[in-house]
């Protein structure tokens, strides 16, 4: 059985491991501070969910809400989604994914975004359509 709960601070060891997991763009393993987690966590626009099975973490989910002046009202964007390979296809990801879209209804967001390398297929079985390209550029930080 999934449980889902909202990210606490003693969930970020096992967040740090799982975002490794997921980066392809950095080298994050060990670069990871307390303190910046902490900081996400108290702010009243995130949206940290982590799911368990058996009491072991299995996958999260990290986002936010925000005003958007195009949509004049907010909207919610994933930021992270991840699940570790072991435990996929077994509605973990799903589940993360609606618990997001009810945090983001609940603050009346008017739209939720994500950006995807590797799921695109997961998204539209999930009712995500295509909408825009996503470029980036890399700074020197």
């Amino acid at each position: 059985m999934i449980s889902l709960l909202k990210v606490s601070e003693s969930d970020a060891e096992d967040i740090f491991e799982m975002a490794g997991m997921l980066s392809m763009s950095f080298d994050v393993a060990g670069k990871h501070e307390l303190s910046d987690f902490l900081r996400v966590l108290k702010d009243d626009e995130t949206i940290f969910l982590i799911a368990r099975i058996a009491n072991v973490a299995v996958g999260y989910l990290y986002g936010n809400t925000h005003y958007a002046f195009y949509a004049a009202q907010n909207v919610a964007w994933i930021e992270e989604l991840y699940v570790k390979e072991e435990y996929r296809r077994n509605g973990v990801a799903n589940s993360l994914l609606k618990h997001a879209e009810l945090i983001a209804n609940e603050r009346k967001a008017a739209l939720i975004s994500v950006a995807t390398r590797r799921a695109e297929q997961f998204y539209e079985r999930s009712g995500y359509q295509r909408s825009a390209h996503y470029f980036r550029k890399l700074l020197g930080n």
